[in-house]
């Protein structure tokens, strides 16, 4: 009867990936032998489940890998140092839109599980409906995370940066962002290099930097109250990081944006009339 159970539960998820609907991949990582099996049993035991549990040891190998859900094992970690100090490890081998841990439910630090970077939590020995439940919730955020992303289909990253995009009129700190986000500034910083080859608050400086391009080319606002608007309170030091970044200072950079404006409206009334 068990075999024929499970022959029927591959035969289900073998007929959603032939109907194009890709199982979601949930990678395992630094599972022992037994919480491996017992993770994998609820799972397989689900025929509506579509979910492709991977073991992926330790992730020595799997550098630039990316899966939609990693669940990693922090059962034996004592407290929030340790856990951050896993997610970090983690981060460096591979990628994934979810992050879950494996906690004791003997360890009263489960709130530290999401200022050391992981999204969610498992706690074992397993409970099915636990499991089940947190998995979907995982798979929804992930989802939403790859579909509605504007900067980064990385949830952490992308939220961080919607944080900053409502700041662009003031210089913010990594503590105050990380807080913001739920994570530790040695997480954000990693994820955003990663994603960006520079920190988070380079970042921010940038997208401030660009606003204030903006402002330039499509207002005639003195450039004193545009430094002002983007977070710089000395005009000085607003025109030689805008230099820096734009290659000109803030007035050229003006006239160079209207200059270029009249040449194509003048091109366009050329093409108009011909």
């Amino acid at each position: 009867m068990e075999h024929r159970e499970v022959q029927s539960n591959n035969a289900v998820r073998n007929a959603q990936r032939e109907t194009s609907v890709l199982p979601v991949c949930v990678a395992c990582m630094n599972f022992t032998r037994g919480q491996f099996a017992d993770f994998r049993k609820i799972v397989d035991d689900k025929a509506n489940l579509n979910f492709e549990i991977l073991n992926v040891g330790a992730g020595h190998a799997i550098a630039k890998k990316h899966y939609e859900i990693l669940v990693v094992n922090c059962f034996d970690t004592k407290d929030r140092s340790e856990l951050s100090s896993r997610a970090a490890s983690v981060e460096a081998k591979v990628t994934s839109a979810v992050n879950l841990a494996i906690v004791s439910a003997l360890k009263d630090f489960r709130p530290d599980i999401y200022l050391s970077g992981f999204l969610d939590y498992l706690i074992f020995p397993f409970d099915e409906h636990e499991v089940i439940y947190r998995l979907h919730a995982a798979a929804s955020l992930r989802e939403c995370s790859v579909r509605d992303y504007r900067h980064s289909s990385d949830e952490m990253v992308e939220r961080a940066c919607a944080y900053m995009e409502t700041r662009l009129d003031q210089p913010i700190s990594i503590c105050e962002l990380s807080s913001a986000v739920g994570t530790n500034r040695n997480t954000l910083n990693s994820k955003f290099n990663k994603e960006f080859g520079l920190a988070p608050i380079g970042w921010h400086r940038e997208r401030r930097l660009q606003r204030a391009a903006d402002l330039i080319q499509n207002t005639n606002d003195p450039i004193s109250k545009i430094s002002g608007e983007v977070g710089f309170t000395d005009s000085n030091n607003f025109s030689t990081a805008f230099r820096k970044t734009h290659g000109v200072p803030p007035r050229h950079y003006r006239k160079m944006k209207h200059a270029q404006n009249l040449m194509t409206k003048s091109k366009d009334r050329q093409n108009y009339s011909g």
